[in-house]
């Protein structure tokens, strides 16, 4: 049988690389009682690693070498190079629990453009695609601004048809607001099975993205598991002794996302252990303080964190016992798994393990549901109140305080935004809140320093910033007139609206502002409490209605990192 030099140079080559590669992967324990941390966790890996490789002593009348997007073989030198794809990767933010406050995005450019999200300009692209499966692979592409056009087309065509599912289903329940609980079940169970199998498709096609963006194909690149992971130094029980939780963190979320031969279901719980790892530790008896708020539980569909009421029927609290145990037995199963198969080097490897899980684990999954929704009917019968309620029985009165709260909401918004557009102008210059009449306005003030040109600019702008102030004077009059009639009518209310008859009207200006404040946040959490507690839906419907409640809170966007 005949081996020519090429054959057997490259075969070294690899070999070595691969005895290199096992090296690096090894378990990194010392006789030192305090090892260092970047041990086990990546904060500066190399692009490039250099080893070192045996020279066979076979003659070649050419020097031939071998290239590809991973690496660079030669054999007729002493050295062998791998070039690591060295990728940004983007991970989405935390879905809030029901009811959380929102750390939304300014409504001012400028503001905005000050911000240190401003500088990744690839995340307001991503808004669209907050809470999907392929939004990480996603990122790395428009990154790397390597999309085709097929890639963006179906991306396109998945946004239209999501779109589409989403505005026939919010117009369902509005349809049904007013009915009684039996008569709206019904309608949604019959709706559910009209869009059953629109949503599968969505739901194929939504995996059939994350798919080609991970894997690519011909003429077209991937963002695999391996792009992420081979910047990697550690893995995960190299040495347990020294493991950290953000090590395991990091892989659980990255596998959420990247890794083969997980069904959709085991992803959405990966996604959720990944957000318990992430949970920060507070001091240990911080949840028992008289102060502390509601614990939140896990629920369906995975991600969503709500507030159960602690006194459950007996029945109702021994079922939602038993779906907390499974999920957690399944998630368990899945993290040993992923956490036996991080040090494993052979593809097969993983797919022999994850491949009869995931036949496993689905009928379970889908018998997990079936739990969840026996669940809510039983939710649906007990009081709670984690809904904001009215303050008070006058729906007239009640209208009137929130047309107030806007207003001043807005006003305040607006002297905000002026303020960060002026400093924005004139950074050197002094501009502050200042007293206009009966409001709030703002005044300028030019540096001793200034050239004249600047100074004559500044000068001009205040002929705009008088003209602002006299705006909102108007505004802060009509708003203290609102402001008194409302207490004049609280004074006639207020005896009555505490069980001593004790309430003064600030006390009650005091719960309508918190009231108020309740309610607005309530308002962008519409399709989340629906997609958790409403019976009737199908899981795929309550996936498809928390996906968009999560883009509807347009929640800042994480920048990306070369790190794992």
């Amino acid at each position: 049988m005949k081996t020519n030099s090429k054959t057997i140079g490259f075969t070294l080559a690899l070999v070595a690389s691969t005895l290199a590669t096992a090296i690096q992967a090894a378990p990194t324990s010392s006789s030192s009682d305090t090892p260092t941390s970047s041990a086990y966790t990546n904060q500066l890996p190399p692009v490039t690693v250099t080893v070192d490789t045996y020279t066979p002593s076979v003659s070649s009348s050419n020097d031939t070498s071998s290239t590809s997007s991973f690496g660079t073989f030669s054999s007729n030198s002493s050295t062998y190079t791998y070039y690591y794809r060295n990728n940004y990767f983007y991970f989405p933010p935390t879905l809030p629990a029901l009811g959380e406050p929102i750390g939304r995005r300014t409504s001012s450019l400028l503001m905005y453009m000050n911000s240190p999200a401003f500088s990744d300009p690839i995340t307001p692209q991503l808004s669209p695609y907050v809470g999907e499966l392929f939004y990480p692979p996603l990122a790395t592409h428009l990154h790397n601004e390597d999309l085709t056009r097929g890639q963006h087309a179906a991306l396109a065509t998945y946004r239209g048809n999501r779109a589409a599912l989403v505005s026939a289903l919010r117009t369902k329940l509005e349809s049904l607001k007013d009915a009684d609980g039996p008569t709206r079940e019904r309608a949604l169970v019959s709706f559910a099975r009209e869009q059953a199998a629109p949503i599968d498709a969505l739901e194929q096609e939504a995996e059939t993205i994350r798919a080609d963006l991970v894997q690519g194909g011909f003429f077209k690149s991937g963002v695999a598991w391996d792009d992420w992971d081979a910047v990697r130094s550690w893995r995960l029980g190299d040495d347990l002794r020294y493991e950290s939780r953000l090590d395991e963190f990091k892989v659980i979320r990255a596998a959420a996302y990247f890794y083969a031969n997980l069904i959709p279901g085991q992803r959405r719980l990966l996604q959720e252990l990944a957000m318990e790892l992430d949970e920060p530790l507070t001091e240990p008896t911080a949840a028992v303080a008289l102060d502390a708020p509601e614990a939140r539980v896990y629920f369906s569909p995975e991600t969503a964190r709500v507030f159960i009421p602690r006194n459950l029927p007996a029945d109702l609290g021994a079922k939602l016992a038993a779906y907390q145990k499974e999920k957690a037995a399944l998630k368990e199963e899945i993290r040993a798994a992923i956490y036996k198969l991080d040090r494993s080097f052979f593809y097969f490897t993983r797919k022999s393990i994850m491949n009869p899980l995931a036949d496993a684990q689905a009928p379970r999954i889908a018998a997990l549901e079936n739990l969840a929704e026996e669940i809510r009917r039983g939710l649906a019968t007990v009081p709670n109140s984690y809904r904001p309620r009215r303050v008070t029985s006058s729906n007239e009165l009640a209208d009137r305080v929130e047309v107030y709260m806007r207003e001043r909401q807005t006003l305040l918004r607006a002297l905000q935004d002026k303020l960060a557009l002026s400093q924005k102008m004139f950074p050197t210059a002094r501009i502050e809140f200042t007293r206009i009449g009966e409001g709030q306005g703002l005044s300028i003030t030019a540096n001793r320093k200034q050239s004249k040109s600047e100074s004559k600019k500044i000068e001009a702008y205040k002929t705009e910033i008088a003209l602002f102030n006299d705006e909102q004077e108007k505004r802060f009059v009509s708003l203290g007139a609102m402001r008194a009639a409302i207490r004049a009518d609280l004074a006639k209310l207020a005896p009555g609206n505490t069980p001593g008859g004790t309430a003064s009207v600030d006390d009650l200006l005091r719960r309508f502002a918190r009231e108020y404040q309740e309610r607005s946040i309530w308002e962008q959490y519409s399709d989340y409490d629906a997609a958790v507690f409403e019976p009737g839906l199908s899981p795929g419907q309550r996936r498809l209605l928390l996906v968009a409640a999560f883009q509807t809170m347009d929640p800042p966007l994480p920048r990306g990192s070369r790190q794992p």
